[in-house]
C-alpha cells in the first residue's frame, strides 16, 4: 500500500460489527463475488461472517483457503461457538474471533497490519515509520511490533542469549552472504557452501530490499513479523547493522503463536469447568474445549465404573456419534482408552485404521489422556494429520482441570445429597434410596417414633408406616417425576409408634436426583399433634392469628368448602390489593367466580376436591386480578376436616415474572433451536449440491438457490419472531391508555407494505384501551397470520370491535377466510400444552400477541367457525388516552 493509506479488507456479510479506525472495509454479499476480487487484487486480509442464518462463513474459507492460502483470514460469529471455531482451525483460518467476547474492529486490525511478507511485510523500523516502502506495512499491532530502540550490538550476552534458537546470517555492504548458520541453512534450504558469496536479494522479496538497505543507510535496527510464503513458515526477523554490513536474525514464531493463542482458550475453558455443576457438564465442556483448542472433531469423556470395572462413555462430540459410533462400554486395558487409563499414561496413534468393526475407518490421528482415577479423554480426528508436541501439552493440561473439575461435580453431588439430612438434622428427616428403603434417618425422628437409629437404617419403609401410607408416597414420588426438580409433595397421616400413642404427622418428599437421574427421595416429617391441638383452641387465639393474618405480604384467602366450592370467610389486605376486591365484597361469595378464568375452572375444582381430601395442595395456578391474568404458587392448607365440614387456607405468591423468565428461556432457546437445527441442516444440504452446480454449470442451480432463499427467509422469519416475544416480554409493567383505531390502522399499513394484494376490512372505533406496549406488533401478527396462510391469492381479512363485550372490555376480533389456525397451536396458547409442539413462525407470532395482550391485562382466546380462523383480544378500556409507542 502507499504511505499513509489504510490496509483495504474484504469482508463477507454484515460489516458494521468490523468497523474501526485503521482499515478499509470493501463489503461482498456473495462467495463469487469475492473471490473474483481477490483474484483481481489481494487485499490485506479477508474477513468472513458465519451465521446458520446468513453468509456461510467456513464454505467461504474453505473456498478461499484453496485458491489463495496465503491471505490472511478472519472468520467471526456472534457468540463463541467452539465446533465452528475447530472447524475453520481445520480450514486454515488466521484468527477465529466472537462478536460477543472479542472487539472485532481491533481483530479485524490485528489481521490487516500483520499480512504476509510475500505481499507486504509488518515493519517496525527504528526511526520513522511513514518511510516504509511501498507494498510494505507499518505494523499498529502492539502484539506483533517490536519497539525500536538504539542500535542492536550483537556483542551483547543477552541478546545472545534470546536468539540461541535464532537462524543467522551476516550479509556485508554489497548484499552478499558473508556467514549462515546451520539453523539459517535448513530455512533457506540451501548448504552454506553454496550461500555465501550469493547476493541476498535473490531470496528476498523485491518490496522487502529497502527496509533492509534502510539499515545499512541509517544504522538503524529494523524488525518485522509475519508469514514468508517460500518457506511456509510465520519469522520474526530482525535485522542489526554493524558497520560493515548487517548481522540478520530470524526466528520461526509459527508453533508458539498457536500455542500462546490454544493456552489462552485453554485458561477461559478452564474457567467454565470450575463452575460446571454436574459431571455432564463437565464432560461436554471438555470435548468442546478439545474441539476449540486443537481443532480435533471426534471426541468423548469415558466415566470409569467400579462397579463393573469399565469405562463408561458419559459423553461425545455429535461428529463422533455420526462417524465411529463408540461403544458404550470400554474394558480397562483394552483399547486407546482402556490402556491409557490402565497405564496412566497418555497414548498417540497416528493413522489407527479401522478396528474389528470398521469403526475408525477414515480416522487420520487420535489420542487418549488419563483422567486419573475418573476416566479419560479421547480425541481424533478425520482431517488433522497428527498430534505434535505442543497438542500433546495443550490435551494434558485440559485432562488436569477437567480431573479437577469432575472430583469437584462429585464432591459437589454427595455435598448435596448429606446437605438435605444436615440442614435440618435437628428435625425428623429421613432418606430413602429407590427401592424405598431407609438410607438415612436422625436421631429425631428414630427417638419419636420408638426404636434406635441403626434399627432402622436399612429397612424398608413400611417397616413405620402403615402400608396405606406407603402406597401414597408412591404415587406423589410418581407426580413428583414428571414435574420440575426441586418440587415437593405434602400429606398428612397417623403414625403407629413402636412404643406410645398414635401421633398425626406432616411429610413433605422431594425427590433425591443426579445427573437428571431419579436416586431416591427424601422426607421430612413433623409432629402435627399441637397443630391438631391449636385447631380446637382456634377461638381463643383468634385475635393473635389475625394479626398475623393480614401482616403476611402474599395474598391469603380463609374459605370454607360448601357443596364442593370454596366460600370466602375472610381475606387479608394483601389479597385486597393483589386481586382488587374489597373484603366485604367476596366475604360469603364463591372464591371461584372471583379470581378462577374460565379457562382455570377445570384445574381450580381438581384442587377444591384435593383439600375436601385433607390435603396440603402446593400448585402453580393462573388467576385473574386486579392488573390482570397473574400466575401464582397456590398453597392451599386446609385445617378442620372433621365430618362434612373442610375450612383451610389459600396463599398467593406472584411467580408470574419467574414463569414468564421460563417460558422466555423455553420459547427462544429449546424450541427456536430445534427449528434453525432442522431448516439450516436442509440449507447445508442445498448448499453442497449448489456448490456442484457451480462447479460444473447445471441448469439445476436456479431451483436450488430458489430452496435455499425459501429455506433461509423461513429460519430469518423465525428469528424476528424469536425478538418480538423478547420484546413483548420486557415491556413497561404500568399499562397506559391508547387509541384501539390507531394502533389497528398502524398494524394494517404493516402489512398492507408487505401484502399489497391482501384484502383487510377494518370497522373499530376510538375507543381507548389500556396496553403495556407492543400492541400494534400484536395485532399486526394476528392480522399478518390471516392474510399468509388464508390459502387464497387474494385473502381477506376482517378486524371488527364486539360491542357486546363485559363492562370495562373491548373485544377485538380478527377474522380470515383461510384454513384456520391447527389445533396443537392452540393447545399450547390457551391449554400450557408442551411448549416444544411449537413448529413454526405463525406459532411465535401468536405467542407474541399472547404475552403482549396478558401484559396489558387482557385476554386471548379463538372463537370456532366453519370456515377460517377468528382470534378474539379482550382488551381493558382505558380512562385517559395516549399514544402507542
Amino acid at each position: 500500500m502507499s504511505d499513509g493509506a489504510p490496509p483495504v479488507v474484504f469482508a463477507l456479510g454484515r460489516t458494521d460489527p468490523l468497523r474501526g479506525e485503521g482499515v478499509k472495509l470493501r463489503p461482498f454479499t456473495d462467495l463469487v463475488a469475492l473471490g473474483a476480487a481477490v483474484d483481481e487484487a489481494r487485499p490485506a486480509a479477508v474477513v468472513l461472517e458465519h451465521d446458520p442464518d446468513g453468509p456461510d462463513g467456513l464454505a467461504a474459507l474453505g473456498a478461499l483457503g484453496e485458491r489463495h492460502p496465503a491471505v490472511p483470514t478472519l472468520l467471526w460469529t456472534e457468540t463463541p461457538d467452539g465446533t465452528v471455531a475447530a472447524a475453520a482451525t481445520r480450514r486454515g483460518v488466521t484468527e477465529y474471533a466472537s462478536a460477543a467476547a472479542d472487539s472485532l474492529p481491533d481483530r479485524v486490525r490485528a489481521v490487516a497490519t500483520d499480512t504476509q511478507l510475500g505481499g507486504g511485510a509488518a515493519v517496525v523500523a527504528g526511526d520513522d515509520r511513514n518511510d516504509a516502502p511501498d507494498g510494505a506495512d507499518i505494523a499498529t499491532d502492539g502484539a506483533d511490533a517490536v519497539s525500536p530502540g538504539a542500535p542492536t550490538s550483537v556483542g551483547d550476552p543477552p541478546h545472545l542469549l534470546e536468539r540461541i534458537d535464532d537462524g543467522f546470517v551476516a550479509i556485508d555492504e554489497e548484499w552478499r552472504f558473508t556467514h549462515v548458520d546451520e539453523r539459517a541453512e535448513t530455512m533457506l534450504g540451501e548448504a552454506a557452501d553454496g550461500l555465501v558469496g550469493r547476493d541476498a536479494r535473490e531470496f528476498l522479496p523485491e518490496h522487502l530490499h529497502e527496509p533492509f538497505a534502510r539499515a545499512m543507510r541509517t544504522g538503524e535496527a529494523v524488525t518485522l513479523e509475519g508469514w514468508f510464503d517460500s518457506l511456509d513458515a510465520r519469522l520474526l526477523v530482525s535485522i542489526s547493522p554493524d558497520g560493515d554490513g548487517l548481522h540478520v536474525y530470524a526466528r520461526d514464531t509459527s508453533e508458539e503463536r498457536r500455542y500462546r493463542r490454544a493456552l489462552s482458550t485453554l485458561l477461559e475453558r478452564t474457567s467454565d469447568l470450575m463452575v460446571a455443576e454436574t459431571e455432564t457438564e463437565v464432560a461436554r465442556t471438555t470435548v468442546d474445549a478439545a474441539a476449540e483448542i486443537i481443532g480435533f472433531e471426534l471426541n468423548g469423556v469415558r466415566r470409569y465404573d467400579p462397579t463393573t470395572g469399565a469405562l463408561e462413555l458419559l459423553c461425545a462430540t455429535e461428529e463422533a456419534r455420526s462417524h465411529i459410533a463408540p461403544p458404550e462400554s470400554v474394558a480397562t486395558g483394552e483399547g486407546l482408552q482402556g490402556k491409557a487409563f490402565a497405564t496412566g499414561e497418555t497414548i498417540v496413534v497416528d493413522d489407527p485404521g479401522g478396528d474389528a468393526e470398521g469403526r475408525y475407518d477414515g480416522v487420520r490421528a487420535a489420542a487418549t489422556v488419563p483422567l486419573g482415577e475418573y476416566g479419560t479423554l479421547t480425541v481424533g480426528s478425520r482431517d488433522v494429520g497428527g498430534v505434535d508436541g505442543v497438542d500433546r501439552d495443550l490435551l494434558e493440561l485440559l485432562g488436569l482441570s477437567a480431573e479437577a473439575a469432575l472430583l469437584r461435580a462429585e464432591r459437589e453431588a454427595s455435598l448435596r445429597e448429606y446437605r438435605a439430612v444436615h440442614e435440618t438434622v435437628d428435625q425428623m428427616v429421613y432418606t430413602l434410596d429407590e427401592t424405598g428403603h431407609i438410607s438415612l434417618l436422625t436421631a429425631p425422628m428414630a427417638e419419636r417414633f420408638g426404636y434406635r437409629r441403626e434399627e432402622l437404617v436399612g429397612e424398608h419403609i413400611r417397616e413405620i408406616l402403615p402400608p396405606g401410607d406407603v402406597d401414597r408416597g408412591r404415587e406423589l414420588i410418581a407426580e413428583l417425576l414428571s414435574e420440575p426438580p426441586g418440587d415437593s409433595r405434602t400429606y398428612e397421616t397417623r403414625v403407629y409408634p413402636n412404643e406410645g400413642d398414635p401421633f398425626p404427622v406432616e411429610v413433605d418428599i422431594t425427590l433425591f436426583r443426579r445427573d437428571g437421574e431419579f436416586r431416591g427421595s427424601v422426607g421430612v416429617v413433623r409432629d402435627v399433634s399441637e397443630l391438631h391441638r391449636a385447631r380446637a383452641e382456634l377461638a381463643d387465639e383468634r385475635d393473635r392469628f389475625a394479626y398475623l393474618f393480614e401482616q403476611l405480604p402474599d395474598a391469603v384467602v380463609e374459605a370454607e368448602l360448601v357443596d364442593g366450592e370454596p366460600v370466602v370467610s375472610a381475606v387479608n389486605e394483601a389479597f385486597e390489593r393483589v386481586f382488587g376486591f374489597e373484603a366485604e365484597t367476596v366475604v360469603g361469595e364463591l372464591l371461584n367466580e372471583f379470581v378462577v378464568p374460565s379457562s382455570e375452572a377445570g384445574n381450580a375444582e381438581r384442587i377444591d376436591e384435593r383439600s375436601r381430601r385433607g390435603e396440603v395442595v402446593r400448585e402453580e395456578v393462573r388467576r385473574q386480578t386486579a392488573t390482570g391474568t397473574r400466575e401464582f404458587l397456590c398453597t392451599g392448607v386446609p385445617f378442620d376436616t372433621e365430618g362434612e365440614r373442610t375450612r383451610g387456607f389459600a396463599i398467593y405468591t406472584d411467580i408470574t415474572e419467574q414463569r414468564d423468565r421460563e417460558r422466555r428461556l423455553q420459547v427462544l432457546y429449546r424450541v427456536l433451536r430445534h427449528n434453525l437445527r432442522n431448516d439450516m441442516n436442509v440449507i447445508s444440504g442445498n448448499a453442497a449440491d449448489l456448490h456442484e452446480a457451480l462447479a460444473d454449470s447445471q441448469p439445476r442451480l436456479a431451483a436450488l438457490a430458489d430452496t435455499i432463499y425459501e429455506r433461509a427467509t423461513q429460519v430469518a422469519d423465525i428469528s424476528h419472531k424469536a425478538g418480538d416475544i423478547q420484546r413483548a416480554m420486557d415491556t413497561d409493567s404500568v399499562p397506559y391508555g391508547v387509541e384501539l383505531d390507531r394502533v389497528v390502522r398502524q398494524a394494517v399499513d404493516r402489512v398492507g407494505r408487505h401484502h399489497p394484494s391482501a384484502d383487510v376490512r377494518v370497522d373499530v372505533p376510538a375507543i381507548p384501551v389500556e396496553s403495556t406496549g407492543g400492541l400494534v406488533r400484536a395485532v399486526e401478527n394476528l392480522v399478518e397470520n390471516g392474510v399468509v396462510h388464508a390459502g387464497d391469492t387474494d385473502p381477506t381479512v376482517r378486524v371488527t370491535v364486539d360491542t357486546d363485550a363485559p363492562e370495562g372490555f373491548v373485544d377485538l376480533r380478527v377474522a380470515d377466510d383461510g384454513p384456520g389456525i391447527p389445533a396443537r397451536e392452540k393447545a399450547v396458547l390457551v391449554d400450557d400444552d408442551d411448549i416444544t409442539q411449537l413448529r413454526h413462525s405463525r406459532g411465535l407470532g401468536l405467542w407474541t400477541v399472547r404475552w403482549v395482550v396478558e401484559a396489558s391485562g387482557g385476554e386471548l382466546w379463538f372463537d370456532e367457525r366453519e370456515t377460517g380462523a377468528m382470534v378474539v383480544i379482550r382488551l381493558r378500556r382505558a380512562g385517559v388516552s395516549a399514544d402507542e409507542e
